[in-house]
């Protein structure tokens, strides 16, 4: 390779300075704006809304697009997918780009994917959903494009960039796995059209190897015609005072990159943008100008030489596994490129992996690397050239990083080229990664051992483990992330296990110095999870020693392919296949009509095919739309000195105004429930909470409002800040709002208590334990951000599009806040991209800010909130800690039981007591418990409020209760199981009471628990696990069954009433309009089916248009599981009001429907009605006062068996299986309600076992205190495709029917499956007490605490071993010694 390059000026060869050219869904689009990121022309400019923005980073995949082009090496087509947030106009020159819209709609046909995904229910909210479709629509166009057959286990593995918060994946699998066998069977349409893309191979083949220039100043654009004005421009100096704005470069050698490096010396490199572009978004980097390296051959090579392989810096990471993947398996010398491979499957998603590249991994020098340990442990050699003066430099990998994201490379440098060598006979490499989720996650601790053994010789074997002890470690690799501010060896270590014999028992004491001295981590270091880290470190090396061992002896064996049961010592299979079965017992189906059938509606056709319309996705009413950004505040409890506006109006174009809490023409604060007014617009003055609304800009743009928020200077005086449960005891921060207003009315504790719990606590001869539980907060993460539109009319009107559960709720704030009456202020929502509660309450006070904006301006006003400020601004699921003490007998019946429960509130009341109430209306879960004291607590902190979320209380109080049903088993020595079944509520001859008073009639609980112990075959099974275990160290499975019971109903008693207007029109059809909100339940299209079935007409005479608070007023907000239930019978009041009228014109219903409907019109007869539906048998059950009722209709049951398989060094796991029994009566729309069920599991698998909320406190001091870390898909984990059962069965219970009069004998699904996951918490806690046992039999004896969410942090330091002893004694002695 050459030494130098020259840098003198020489002719650069053709070049244009130009417009983007791309090509969307087959129309050619020329292009001024190279900066614009393409998901804004998408939908700003192409009016192409089905491409979502939901995360921003590159996280969600609501925003995959398809793209084809031409490879400037080969000339030959490619295609991918790629984040549309992440690319900007200048990175998809020369693209053919396909959205949702170009792969088929409704009036043009569906393609075969859209199709499947509505006919298998694998769209609820929608708003994913076209992001999901186009990754499916990519994979089967590459697979045409490279000859391949699609095939299943392509299709389990390629969602790995996508995510979906309603559906819980199974379906969206299996209408794939439908879709693999149409396609291999019959081929699908071509598209785009192939005729189209033979003629764009020859034009944009040509322009990628052609330099050239894009810049949104027009004045140059336009002046670019002749040689000598182009030869200015690109001779053109920084340092002129021309304002060029931003400068794209793309150029088609080398030796131009380095020309115009030193033209524009700041120019950033880019190839994928997947850092950038996060730089620019999250961290408001800014840079003007950008050279990108896709077209530079030099670049682009991936070349195989005699000793290793020589990959360019601008390579995609797709290409380097795929071409991994071709590499002959079981070859020692490509030992470092299957570890590699490995790395990089599980490195981001697929549409990160398709345009970031290897250099661009490298160069961002990231402390976590999955990849970087591997490359220094292998001695890797990276080559750069000075864009200056044409020098190359070489280093090895070791020696590149020297610190914090900054390695040897200045300025001027380039990377050019990675070398890494192959692998001798002797020499074995392995590569890890640990993070909280399988895929696409940023590793916690990623690691890369190398061993060199000197003389190994494999003999029969029979004298194998006498040969085995000669082995000598000659050279070794140990090579951490996430252990240092840099990728850093373990120096000191290496040096130690040099010249030793592979031993792990001898080897593994010596390490654990070792590696205290080579990575010492302060209790504050970034990241947090110090001694996690320390451990995770042990144990990998640990794994890699019994994995080399592992391997010397297959290799003394002879053996070729590896044994088919893998060594346990080794990491789980990443592999993933899904199987799932779906029982609805015959008798449950409809025999006639709509209901109980999964008959088709058409929302999820405009969701599949993005016409589907949410709140941003409306197009601007005028050409005067003004756009909002929020200025937030940045302290958690603080007084407002000073705010200094200056910079915004002086500096930046567009702006229009700025909004405080003066502004507000009617009152600035509002109520939320109870009367207490402790909500405000925006501050006044005292702060209570980083994220907090302080003010809100509006300008031209949105991204001018964003900018101009940025600029406000706020000068604040801090004040103490109580953050946790633990910190508002400590102030005794409760009930009474501890001084944060003067508040009307001064809220108590609440609680129920039955039977005499002291007297049976002080009994002797009863057994006791007590103990405490903490449950973490909750991300709702609905895929849609929270948004607002407002359109001012006259006189005063406004209207509000809004994503919102609660359009009459927001009217009402919206009303008072800015003085007015509420017939002037209507609010529309016509559906919502997710809600679960975090839409009920927390979009007021935004929706208040937009129509203060609207309303004085006089103008429309909108805005949509980004993912990081909806998740710092708009609060989570409440933070619970439970204290309890148990008394019982020594069978095992439970005879009394105290619970404290606190809930963290944040700094409102919200519906925080209405979720507390919850909690204890669920605290005994379904066991009959004769005496019961359950107090809660309502702990006021200076977080953002925390708001409602599925479950509302509920699973944080049943969590407590199956921790004390656990900790009671573990105290006789008995199967959890046995303990519940042994206190479960059963109705043997009589009807049990709950302890505030409820019968529960109709009785199911016993039943759905008993079916699923026999179905899922639970003893039988949990009789091997414990044979399994017994047998293995570091792989344990474990086995839980849990039932649930779930009350249906507003414990507000005045929220169950809904209202609902059914118009006929003369040609038959029908349009309702109802008070509640389509969030992805599949409410519109059940009472679409009501309505229907009563009339007795075709769907498609049924329509629903939107939820308006002009046609429906003072509805309950769409919450509670209870809508179906309300505006069901709402309906079918409102219908058979019009069918009694009918039957006036037309007694036995002889003529045709709509020749009915004529007739009735003639004889002017209204065909309007207004139904009406209140709940009727239930109470206001007032818990201040311990009262008793029945707060619910009824109750909704399930249970559900959960195995599990972890890795017990690591603190990994899969779910193998799981089996739900749930009774929701017969129910209305099986694919529905079956995806409710799947959906609310998959969400409570986050709850319990992976999604944690961190936020700066006691636990998190490496963090600002108060401040939110977790605000994107990065660093906040949903459960993924990957992470939900392997084999996933549901089923309804049989002979099954709702007790209460309502429709069909159906029962509420929404809410009540979500605590079924506890199933997973339970037997991954008797995996960990296995581990546990095996080590210590005092670990053993202590009952196994956990909190939730059980990540894979407390999961591995719950099993308790050597490496987790000696980390703890020695954090223990490093603190004692400071």
């Amino acid at each position: 390779m050459l030494k130098t390059i020259s840098t003198e000026s020489k002719s650069l060869g053709d070049t244009r300075v130009a417009m983007v050219l791309c090509y969307i869904n087959g129309i050619s689009h020329q292009v001024q704006k190279p900066e614009k990121l393409l998901i804004d022309y998408l939908r700003e400019d192409c009016s192409l809304t089905g491409t979502k923005l939901g995360c921003g980073e590159g996280g969600c995949g609501a925003c995959t697009v398809w793209i084809w082009t031409v490879d400037p090496v080969s000339m030959q087509p490619i295609c991918y997918t790629v984040n549309a947030c992440l690319v900007n106009l200048a990175m998809v020159d020369s693209c053919y780009i396909m959205t949702i819209e170009g792969i088929g709609n409704r009036k043009k046909g569906l393609h075969p994917i859209q199709k499947l995904l509505t006919q298998y229910g694998g769209s609820q909210c929608g708003f994913c959903t076209p992001g999901i479709l186009m990754s499916m629509y990519g994979l089967g166009q590459k697979c045409k494009a490279s000859k391949t057959v699609l095939d299943i286990e392509q299709v389990e593995s390629h969602f790995d960039g996508n995510l979906c918060r309603c559906t819980g994946y199974r379906s969206i699998f299996d209408a794939f796995k439908e879709y693999v066998q149409v396609a291999n069977q019959s081929g699908t349409e071509e598209q785009p059209p192939q005729d189209l893309l033979q003629n764009l191979l020859n034009v944009f083949g040509t322009r990628r190897r052609t330099l050239r220039i894009f810049t949104s100043n027009a004045e140059y654009l336009h002046s670019m015609t002749d040689s000598s004005s182009l030869s200015s421009y690109l001779h053109f100096s920084p340092s002129s005072n021309i304002n060029i704005d931003h400068i794209f470069i793309r150029p088609t050698s080398l030796e131009q990159v380095m020309h115009y490096k030193r033209v524009y010396p700041l120019a950033k490199f880019i190839v994928g943008n997947s850092e950038v572009g996060i730089d620019v978004k999250m961290k408001h980097r800014q840079w003007k100008q950008f050279i990108l390296l896709n077209d530079v051959p030099e670049l682009l090579h991936l070349n195989m030489c005699s000793d290793g392989c020589h990959i360019g810096a601008a390579v995609s990471l797709d290409k380097i596994l795929e071409h991994i993947e071709q590499l002959k398996r079981s070859e020692h010398r490509f030992r470092a490129f299957y570890a590699l491979g490995k790395q990089l499957k599980r490195f981001g998603g697929v549409q990160i992996r398709n345009v970031a590249s290897l250099g661009g991994n490298i160069v961002t020098a990231s402390p976590i690397s999955d990849i970087q340990p591997l490359l220094v442990a292998m001695n890797a050699t990276f080559q750069w050239i000075s864009c200056n003066d044409g020098i190359y430099k070489k280093a090895i990998a070791s020696d590149f990083f020297v610190g914090y994201r900054q390695t040897l490379l200045h300025e001027d440098d380039l990377l050019v080229d990675i070398w890494i060598p192959f692998t001798n006979e002797s020499e074995y490499v392995f590569a890890y990664k640990v993070s909280r989720r399988q895929e696409d996650d940023i590793a916690i601790v990623s690691a890369a051992m190398r061993f060199v053994l000197r003389s190994a010789c494999y003999p029969d074997t029979i004298s194998f483990r006498s040969t085995l002890n000669k082995d000598i470690l000659e050279d070794v690799s140990i090579v951490y992330g996430g252990m240092a501010e840099r990728i850093k060896r373990a120096e000191q270590t290496e040096a130690a296990l040099r010249g030793s014999p592979l031993d792990p028992r001898l080897l593994m004491p010596i390490c654990f110095d070792t590696l205290d001295r080579d990575f010492v981590l302060n209790a504050d270091s970034p990241g947090g999870m110090v001694a996690f880290r320390k451990t995770i470190a042990c144990s990998l090396l640990l794994r890699s020693f019994y994995r080399l061992e592992h391997t010397l002896q297959i290799m003394a064996s002879h053996s070729i392919h590896l044994p088919k049961e893998e060594d346990e010592r080794d990491e789980l299979d990443p592999s993933f296949s899904c199987r799932a079965i779906q029982t609805i017992p015959q008798h449950l189906k409809s025999n006639s009509g709509f209901l109980g059938s999964s008959s088709p509606h058409p929302a999820p056709f405009l969701q599949c095919s993005g016409e589907a319309q949410y709140v941003d996705d409306i197009p601007n009413a005028s050409m005067d739309t003004l756009y909002g950004a929020f200025i937030l505040s940045s302290e958690p409890h603080a007084n407002v000195l000073s705010i200094d506006c200056s910079q915004v109006y002086d500096t930046l174009p567009g702006m229009t105004r700025i909004f405080f809490s003066q502004d507000v023409p009617g009152t600035n604060s509002f109520s939320i429930v109870h009367g207490v007014c402790d909500e405000q617009v925006f501050c006044s003055g005292h702060v209570t909470a980083v994220g907090q609304v302080i003010g809100f800009v509006v300008a031209d743009t949105r991204e001018h409002a964003k900018m101009a928020a940025r600029l406000v200077k706020i000068e604040y005086e801090r004040l103490p800040a109580i953050l946790t449960i633990e910190d508002a005891r400590a102030q005794e921060s409760f009930e009474p709002c501890c001084g944060r207003m003067n508040l009307s009315s001064v809220l108590s504790p609440h609680w129920i208590e039955d039977g005499n719990v002291d007297e049976v606590m002080n009994r002797t001869d009863l057994l006791k334990v007590s103990g405490k539980m903490k449950i973490g907060a909750q991300e709702h993460f609905y895929l849609e951000t929270h948004g607002c539109l407002a359109i001012p009319g006259e006189n005063d009107e406004l209207v509000l599009f809004v994503s919102t559960q609660s359009p009459a709720k927001t009217q009402m704030a919206v009303s008072k806040v800015l003085g007015l009456e509420s017939h002037k202020v209507v609010c529309k929502t016509k559906r919502i991209g997710g809600g679960f509660g975090g839409k009920e309450t927390r979009n007021i006070f935004i929706s208040c800010a937009v129509a203060v904006a609207a309303h004085l301006l006089k103008k429309p006003v909108r805005i949509s909130l980004d993912r990081e400020e909806d998740m710092c601004m708009t609060g989570h699921r409440h933070p619970f800690l439970g204290e309890y003490r148990v008394a019982f007998d020594k069978l095992g019946k439970i005879l009394a039981v105290e619970t404290l429960l606190f809930a963290n509130i944040g700094n409102t009341l919200d519906l925080s007591m209405a979720v507390l109430d919850r909690a204890l209306f669920h605290s005994e879960n379904v066991y009959f418990i004769p005496n019961v004291r359950f107090i809660g607590r309502l702990c006021w902190t200076h977080i953002i409020s925390n708001t409602a979320f599925r479950g509302f209380g509920g699973p944080q109080a049943m969590a407590i209760a199956e921790t004390w049903i656990h900790h009671v088993a573990h105290q006789l020595k008995m199967d959890p199981e046995s303990v519940r079944s042994i206190n479960m509520y059963r109705s043997e001859g009589f009807v049990p009471n709950t302890p505030y008073g409820m019968p529960l009639i109709g009785w199911t609980g016993w039943q759905c628990w008993q079916s699923v112990l026999e179905s899922s075959d639970f003893w039988n099974r949990k009789q091997q696990i414990t044979e399994y275990n017994a047998q293995h160290r570091y792989r344990k499975r474990g086995i839980a069954a849990v039932p649930t019971k779930f009350g249906i109903s507003f414990t507000n008693k005045t929220y169950n009433q809904a209202g609902v207007l059914v118009l006929i029109y003369l040609d038959g059809s029908v349009l309702v309009s109802h008070g509640g909100v389509e969030m992805g339940q599949g409410l519109y299209a059940k009472i679409v089916q009501i309505v229907a079935s009563e009339f007795d007409i075709p769907l498609h005479k049924v329509y629903i248009s939107e939820t308006s608070t002009d046609k429906v007023p003072n509805a309950s907000p769409t919450a509670a599981s209870s809508s179906t239930d309300l505006y069901g019978m709402a309906a079918i009041d409102a219908c058979r009001q019009l069918l009694d009228r009918l039957k006036t014109v037309d007694k036995d219903f002889c003529l045709s429907w709509e020749a009915r409907i004529q007739k009735a019109y003639h004889e002017r007869i209204s065909l309007s009605a207004t139904g009406f539906y209140c709940t009727p048998e239930i109470d206001s059950v007032d818990l201040s006062q311990n009262q008793k009722g029945n707060p619910f209709y009824y109750f909704t049951v399930g249970a559900a068996v959960s195995e599990i398989e972890l890795d017990t060094l690591t603190g990994e796991h899969h779910i193998l299986r799981t089996d739900i029994m749930m009774d929701i009566g017969r129910p209305l729309h099986p694919v529905i309600d079956i995806g409710q069920v799947e959906g609310g599991f998959v969400q409570g698998l986050g709850l319990f076992t992976l999604e944690e909320v961190i936020l700066g406190d006691e636990d998190h001091s490496w963090l600002p205190r108060g401040h939110l870390f977790t605000k994107g898909p990065s660093t906040y984990k949903l459960p993924g495709f990957h992470d939900i059962p392997r084999d996933f069965r549901v089923s309804f219970l049989s002979n099954a029917v709702n007790h209460r009069p309502i429709i069909h004998g159906s029962k509420a699904v929404g809410e009540p499956p979500l605590f079924l996951a506890f199933s997973v918490f339970e037997a991954l806690r008797n995996a960990i007490e296995s581990a546990r046992s095996d080590l210590s039999s005092d670990a053993c004896e202590l009952f196994c605490a956990l909190d939730s969410p059980l990540t894979i942090e407390r999961i591995r330091m719950a099993c308790y071993d050597e490496i987790v002893s000696h980390v703890l004694h020695e954090s223990k002695a490093v603190k004692d010694e400071k």
